[in-house]
């Protein structure tokens, strides 16, 4: 069973409900005033429950974020990505992923951003395995590795050079 499967079938099981984003709440409200940024995707948003019901949206001042995720079925529809977005949210997502599919999350939500990215990433193991017995968060790296793949990944000249990408890390 390949990754994504393997996230689908978690999703399906109830794991992921999106409530991640909380924590970074204050932090994405600063972002969102400092940028006037008023549309917003959340990038890996799980099921989207910090929107639908704590409504984390309405105390940032804006309207409800465009969401995505692959491993929700009705998020998982990669054309919402085709359009810029002020602000590109993603929490608990990078540290899920591997190879190249670390890189295309990069890719896109540097495609997707144009003025601000707002990327939180855990840098230990997680509490969850995956069905195939692996750990959940298949890349653990520390801060210093997280910030270089992105400055490699912006090097490869894909999004905007002036977008304000602002990473923040749990260790």
């Amino acid at each position: 069973m390949n990754l994504l499967d393997q996230y689908r079938d978690m999703h399906a099981a109830g794991h992921f409900p999106g409530h991640s984003t909380e924590k970074w709440s204050d932090d994405i409200k600063a972002l969102i005033a400092e940028h006037q940024a008023t549309s917003i995707l959340d990038y890996g948003c799980g099921k989207g429950m910090q929107y639908y019901t704590k409504r984390l949206h309405a105390d940032w001042g804006v309207e409800m974020p465009a969401l995505y995720d692959p491993g929700v079925p009705q998020l998982a529809d990669r054309n919402i990505l085709n359009r810029s977005y002020d602000l590109v949210i993603c929490t608990d997502v990078m540290e899920h992923l591997e190879g190249a599919g670390l890189y295309l999350a990069f890719k896109d939500i540097l495609f997707a951003a144009n003025k601000a990215a707002f990327i939180a990433i855990t840098c230990r193991p997680a509490k969850k395995t995956l069905p195939d017995g692996r750990n959940c968060h298949l890349t653990v790296q520390p801060p210093i590795w997280w910030r270089g793949y992105l400055e490699a990944c912006k090097g490869s000249g894909f999004g905007f050079g002036n977008v304000d990408v602002v990473m923040r890390f749990e260790e």
